[in-house]
């Protein structure tokens, strides 16, 4: 009996209300969602594409999971992102696998459809280098071709431009960002109105239906904003090194050298070697004394890394390698003479930054002017030789330790 005294009330009052009343009352639709986006960034080391994701990344995938599965997911854009140092084959290498890690990465943790991933590889980021340092933007906009853009940039400022760029700049370049778009479920109207329409539809039904359960999604916190720094770059900072071959101490010569830094991407060296010893018999020795001074250039403007240099130097000699001759410098006063070019590469090689370790390799072109002896104890001169030597004249594995000039020191 109640149930029908219910149904005959409810049918009254739909007998009373008009047609657009009726429309005015109805819930609005929630389907269509909201659009949102969430973004997600990681920095990579230099010439690197090894990624790190942190517990910001992880919650960026989850989200971009949930997405997916509630096939709310719009597209999913990743960019990946070189710093304009070096060269431009190599950072599009960098940039492309960068986005290609994160890929990787997103796919362990959700389930994407290919054909809503995007993607943008940036071999050489000159735009973001801009925006990050505007004074470089006449030199970029100066220069169409990424090698001149570069050699410029090391150029400016006596290249204490290019060493702030490298610390704090550069490094803001080797990056991959991704974002997603997705929809998320509109919230529901609360109006007193439509909750008053609700109780009147349910009630025309034995068992009410309950609204849809909407399920918050995590996102990412925001990346903060990167400041940039737009200051004067710090001074150039001047050094000198002391430092000593460590093979030459394995063949009984004493040496050691000194090394100044003269201006961004130049220094001279002065290196000294010294054997007065026999190898456990008079017949076999290397006894020498060897100057051989050399000026560098260091395509870094922190003169560190690959270098060029020329040197030039003397050497007095006295060998004899067991057999029936030995070889000494014209009276002893007529040392070896000459000059070359040779290459090499300074890095750390410990946590202490004072510490580094230099690899080098040279070749020269010598003129010798020698007697030949008899190999034993006052053996007799047998011959006097004229002669031009030519090929490798030094090979070095050196450690060294780095003094500051102007008594500032640097962060270990």
């Amino acid at each position: 009996m109640l149930t029908k005294l219910a149904f005959s009330l409810t049918t009254m009052c739909l007998m009373v209300l008009q047609p657009s009343d009726i429309q005015a009352f109805t819930p609005p639709d929630t389907d269509a969602g909201v659009e949102k986006n969430e973004e997600s960034r990681l920095q990579f080391d230099i010439n690197r594409s090894t990624l790190k994701p942190d517990s910001a990344a992880i919650r960026f995938a989850e989200l971009v999971d949930s997405a997916s599965a509630a096939n709310s997911l719009i597209g999913l854009h990743i960019e990946g992102s070189s710093s304009p140092d070096g060269p431009e084959a190599l950072n599009a290498r960098l940039a492309r696998k960068r986005a290609e890690a994160f890929r990787t990465f997103i796919s362990t943790k959700a389930n994407v459809n290919d054909s809503l991933i995007s993607f943008n590889i940036i071999a050489e980021n000159w735009a973001r280098l801009a925006e990050l340092y505007p004074p470089t933007y006449k030199i970029i906009e100066a220069h169409t071709d990424p090698v001149k853009r570069e050699a410029a940039l090391r150029r400016h400022n006596a290249g204490r431009d290019w060493l702030m760029l490298r610390r704090d700049i550069l490094p803001q370049l080797r990056y991959v960002a991704a974002k997603a778009r997705y929809r998320a479920p509109a919230p529901i109207a609360t109006d007193t109105a439509a909750a008053e329409i609700k109780e009147i539809e349910y009630t025309s039904f034995d068992t009410p239906v309950e609204p849809d359960t909407v399920v918050p999604l995590n996102p990412a916190p925001t990346t903060p904003e990167i400041e940039t720094h737009s200051g004067p770059a710090p001074p150039w900072q001047r050094h000198i090194y002391a430092k000593t071959n460590a093979p030459a101490w394995a063949m009984l010569w004493l040496n050691a050298a000194c090394e100044i830094d003269i201006a961004p991407h130049w220094s001279g060296q002065l290196p000294i070697y010294y054997s007065g010893f026999n190898y456990f018999t008079s017949r076999r020795k290397f006894r020498t004394f060897t100057v051989m001074p050399e000026v560098r250039y260091w395509l870094n403007g922190d003169n560190q890394g690959f270098f060029a240099g020329a040197h030039f130097g003397f050497a007095f000699f006295n060998v004899a390698f067991e057999g029936d001759t030995r070889y000494q410098d014209h009276n002893g006063r007529r040392p070896a003479y000459g000059g070359g070019m040779n290459i090499g590469y300074r890095f750390n090689f410990c946590r202490n930054k004072r510490w580094k370790m230099e690899i080098s390799l040279g070749a020269g072109v010598y003129g010798l002017y020698y007697d030949e002896f008899q190999n034993k104890h006052n053996g007799l001169l047998k011959s006097t030789h004229h002669r031009t030597f030519f090929g490798i004249d030094n090979a070095a594995v050196s450690f060294c330790y780095q003094f500051d000039l102007n008594g500032r020191r640097n962060t270990k």
